[in-house]
């Protein structure tokens, strides 16, 4: 009856085939070689094929690092009468890709901290300020480079800034 099925559906058998090779694959499992088959060698991605996918842009590839974003020191600013208290984050551990910048980090302070845009934050590490194109990858094999996980970064208000 299989044979029938494969004889009527064109190239059935050969996806069939491919798709529990893949599926052996992703989990580990070695396909045992068929008599008419030759052993596949595996060899690295081109170049070429790792710069041109097309998903390659999207963080969800990417490595991911865990941080720790705790407030350097408690901190308060004036801002149009109003008091603003530096407060710790709600949830202070953080998961995302190595890609992310400074600034989508402090785009996120912003965000859950409920601070006005005109009020701007340093992010440090080590005691060190770090630029706003600096990504976390950076970060890390430059100042984290060996020590345990989570990485720890700390913001606080700009000292330098002119806002009342």
């Amino acid at each position: 009856m299989q044979d029938i099925v494969y004889k009527l559906v064109p190239h059935l058998f050969e996806n069939e085939e491919k798709r529990r090779e893949d599926f052996n694959k992703s989990r580990g499992v070695v396909t045992p070689v068929k008599p008419g088959k030759k052993a596949e060698v595996h060899t690295p991605p081109k170049l070429s094929t790792v710069i041109n996918t097309p998903d390659g842009h999207k963080y969800h590839h990417d490595e991911q690092i865990c941080l720790c974003l705790e407030p350097l020191r408690h901190q308060e600013r004036d801002y149009c009468g109003q008091r603003l208290s530096l407060r710790q984050l709600e949830k202070k551990f953080v998961r995302c890709s190595i890609r992310v910048l400074i600034s989508h980090l402090k785009a996120m302070l912003h965000r859950k901290l409920a601070v006005p845009p005109e009020i701007k934050f340093d992010i440090l590490c080590e005691d060190e300020v770090q630029a706003e194109e600096t990504s976390l990858k950076q970060i890390y094999l430059m100042t984290w480079y060996g020590k345990e996980t989570p990485m720890v970064l700390y913001y606080q208000f700009t000292t330098d800034d002119s806002v009342t």
